[in-house]
């Protein structure tokens, strides 16, 4: 009896890991008014990375628990930040689901609508909707490896290109 708890417990505990993600891909946000940025978006399982190609600009690191930015151009610079329009807690929120991404999310006043790529593997297109934001979130070049945990800390930044 004990050898089969034994073995529901192992298959259990490999069930629920065999669908964590860890993923990477560049994206590009796109703005109502035809402005545009690019950068790099890393996930790994209730870890998130999203990097700013600009230098003027920032990465976010959300470590499971808060999330922080650090600046692109002073990397000893990192803060405690509030997201304000959520778009990191729908990211995170989101991907839990995977592998079963519903096509629409509510979030609040926010409708967050998901596209599929071809290989229906990974999104291809988020986009948030709501009185204070109208954005799309395009996923390109996405590559399912082993992600390394030192690219979530923010007290010891390395740029990801």
């Amino acid at each position: 009896m004990i050898r089969i708890i034994f073995l529901v417990m192992i298959n259990l505990l490999i069930l629920s890991n065999s669908y964590g993600l860890e993923v990477a891909c560049d994206f590009e946000e796109v703005y109502m008014d035809g402005s545009n940025q690019q950068g790099i978006f890393i996930l790994d399982n209730n870890k998130l990375r999203y990097q700013y190609h600009n230098p003027k600009l920032y990465t976010l690191i959300y470590d499971g628990v808060q999330l922080h930015a650090v600046q692109n151009s002073n990397i000893k610079f990192y803060q405690l930040v509030k997201d304000q329009y959520n778009i990191i807690s729908v990211l995170t929120d989101i991907s839990r689901d995977y592998p079963n991404l519903r096509s629409n999310y509510q979030y609040d006043n926010q409708s967050i609508s998901v596209e599929m790529n071809a290989k229906k593997d990974f999104m291809k297109r988020m986009v948030f909707k709501s009185e204070q934001i109208n954005l799309s979130i395009y996923f390109q070049n996405c590559n399912f490896d082993e992600i390394d945990p030192k690219l979530f800390s923010y007290k010891n930044f390395t740029h990801k290109s």
